[in-house]
């Protein structure tokens, strides 16, 4: 299964070279927010802008190429663009890492909460992360070359 969205190419990959950051649950250190679930890509969008994270643009679907996402969108935020996937169980960090497997040029970066994710660049997924709280989890990454 391959999707692409701007210059970013996604595909499922094995779980490799994983990195996590962050920390989700309480009100964190440095008052970040504790992660709720969300209902809906819209909520979740809705939660952003609430958070100071303006999600611009955004285009909303019921359908994704993920296994289990029950709503999406993708917006953007100062110019960066972002895939925002609400699941209707659990994400788990094998789910993140096979939806944000990148073989392009930058490497896909996720801030992940209960039962949703957005897909992005690293410094948006830490401004997401202190906006409504859950965890940063970079996606698998062949550098070309």
């Amino acid at each position: 299964m391959r999707r692409s969205l701007g210059l970013v190419l996604l595909v499922p990959a094995a779980a490799a070279g994983i990195a996590l950051t962050g920390c989700g649950g309480g009100s964190g250190s440095g008052g970040t927010p504790t992660a709720v679930r969300y209902t809906s890509a819209q909520k979740l969008v809705a939660a952003l802008n609430q958070g100071g994270m303006p999600c611009t643009g955004a285009f909303y679907s019921k359908s994704s190429s993920t296994n289990g996402v029950s709503s999406a969108a993708s917006c953007s935020f100062k110019g960066t663009v972002q895939v925002v996937e609400v699941f209707s169980g659990t994400v788990t960090t094998k789910m993140v890492l096979q939806a944000t497997a990148s073989s392009g040029r930058e490497q896909i970066w996720s801030d992940v909460g209960p039962n949703w994710l957005i897909e992005t660049s690293k410094a948006t997924a830490q401004l997401a992360h202190k906006a409504i709280g859950g965890r940063v989890v970079a996606g698998p990454w062949h550098q070309p070359g």
